[in-house]
């Protein structure tokens, strides 16, 4: 997990009290918050040194091993008999171990936080203080940690000034000017931090962005507004990211006219100008029941165990089966078309369909990038060797690394080929000759020019609940099983996939997929399911 506290104090009262610090904290805590970056963040903004004290320690103490750890603080620094101390609103000078808060409180906390990579962000004055008590020359941009009696894995720090040194904040930019800074790398300019260009804007390019933003101010600066330059402090091995890690992907979803959330898949966008969706769920029968309207719902066959039942049964009144939050089973390739369908006009976009294998495939495994974070295949199976379907609406113990619920082990699922798909998004829409997709249907499938709706392909993808899913192909041709796609077998259902425009969604998602790798269209028919 990410986590991090944001802390800003405008300091007590009088002459010198700063303006814009609790500003700053917040553009902080909001840009941690962000797509961007993904953080929990614990808000500290505008309280007393001693509720400052509780919530950091709360904050350091309740990570565990495997999270990053953030810590910011906004405001006041005063060196003080060679200890930094933070100041707050209620911060009496004549009293600043009972009032102010301590640096070295602040390091033995990060000391002891079990966070295997932690991060602190100082921006105020003398922050350099934090570093230069190991004894180390102010001089050196890169303090070796473990002289501070950090032992652990990773622990950097982020300092707007060095010892005797002011930070600055300008009226102009209604900021100071490093914490300013560091929310443009975090947001918006974050490209133009990441300066090893792998996607992603770790504590070492943030330092070389600050460094390098503080060096082009001051070069057209008059004198009085020199800022210092930012100090890096590091100890450990490997990276820590400030902005989402590389591989790591926002979970966003999008509200479908159905009732089944789709949610964005991070592949870079088809044509450059719409998103891949799937839906978060099977499609359930609450679901169905609204495309449908008042026609009647599907009729499935059971398996007792040797062969499918040739009596069927009216799937949305079964007390096994007909639950609203279970998926719909029973479906046809062709009653998932007529949903899909339906959803597409109910929405006006450019295409929703089953997904194709490749599609279906990408959101089980979540690409290459996400295979280290995924819970192992057999962790995702719902059930098998069962009766009933299990009820997949907020079903989240059971969701993958993107969020996605159920491809394993409840209902087989349908999927198109690659045809068929780009059909439902050009056919439909008139759209094919204008964008020069024509040639693919006129060479690979002219039933489809011809207006005919015969398509060539379909599979079943996943496996459901009566299957040993250990022991069969997750991949099975709609021609291979009983009845074919005409099938209303009680363990077959769908899900969707869709197109949705990029201006739908926030800037930082767009800006996210933009950099994701394109869908490879190549499907394996065999995938691991077992770890």
């Amino acid at each position: 997990m990410r986590r991090s506290i944001v802390i800003g104090s405008n300091g007590p009262e009088g002459r010198h009290q700063l303006q814009f610090a609790e500003h700053d904290a917040q553009k902080v805590r909001d840009a941690l918050r962000s797509m961007y970056c993904g953080f929990e963040t614990e808000d500290g903004i505008g309280i007393t040194s001693q509720v400052a004290l509780r919530r950091f320690f709360r904050s350091a103490e309740s990570c565990r091993e495997e999270d990053t750890f953030v810590a910011y603080f906004a405001g006041h620094g005063l060196l003080d008999r060679g200890d930094l101390f933070l100041l707050f609103q209620n911060t009496d000078k004549a009293r600043l171990m009972e009032t102010g808060l301590r640096a070295d409180d602040i390091m033995k906390a990060m000391n002891r936080c079990r966070a295997r990579n932690r991060v602190l962000i100082l921006d105020c004055c003398n922050a350099g203080q934090v570093a230069a008590k190991s004894g180390l020359r102010h001089e050196e941009p890169k303090a070796v940690m473990k002289d501070l009696g950090f032992t652990s894995e990773s622990f950097e720090i982020l300092l707007a000034s060095d010892v005797l040194e002011s930070a600055r904040e300008f009226e102009a930019l209604k900021a100071g000017f490093f914490s300013a800074t560091l929310c443009q790398g975090l947001t918006d300019l974050w490209r133009r931090a990441d300066r090893d260009k792998d996607g992603s804007v770790s504590v070492t390019d943030m330092g070389d962005w600050l460094a390098e933003q503080a060096a082009q101010h001051n070069a057209k600066a008059e004198r009085d507004d020199v800022v210092p330059i930012p100090i890096v402090a590091a100890f450990g091995r490997g990276k820590t990211y400030l902005t989402r890690p590389p591989g790591s992907f926002p979970y966003h979803e999008i509200d479908m006219a159905d009732g089944v959330p789709g949610v964005v898949l991070p592949l870079a966008p088809f044509e450059d100008a719409f998103a891949y969706v799937i839906g978060k769920t099977p499609v359930t029968n609450a679901a169905m029941k609204k495309s449908l309207g008042r026609r009647p719902g599907p009729q499935a066959r059971r398996h007792d165990g040797k062969r499918w039942e040739t009596q069927t049964f009216d799937v949305f009144s079964d007390p096994d089966f007909g639950g609203d939050n279970q998926p719909t089973v029973g479906i046809t390739i062709a009653n998932a078309r007529q949903h899909c369908q339906w959803l597409r006009e109910q929405m006006s976009l450019p295409l929703v369909s089953p997904p194709t294998p490749q599609l279906w495939d990408f959101a089980l495994m979540g690409g290459d990038k996400y295979q280290d974070e995924r819970p192992s295949a057999h962790q995702l199976v719902v059930h098998g060797m069962a009766q009933k379907t299990a009820a997949s609406v907020n079903a989240v113990d059971r969701s993958n690394a993107l969020g996605i619920i159920d491809l394993v082990g409840n209902v087989w699922e349908w999927c198109v080929d690659e045809y068929q798909w780009r059909w439902f998004c050009y056919g439909h829409s008139g759209r094919a000759k204008e964008s020069g997709y024509m040639y693919i249907f006129e060479r690979a499938a002219p039933s489809i020019v011809g207006g005919t709706r015969d398509f060539k392909k379909s599979y079943l993808k996943g496996s459901g609940f009566y299957d040993a899913v250990d022991e069969i192909d997750i991949t099975v041709e709609g021609d291979d099983i009983a009845g074919g796609p005409a099938s209303k077998h009680a363990d077959v259902g769908f899900r969707i996939s869709a197109l949705i425009p990029l201006t739908l969604l926030p800037k930082e998602m767009r800006e996210i997929l933009e950099i994701s790798h394109p869908l490879q269209y190549k499907s394996a028919r065999r995938l691991p399911v077992t770890a």
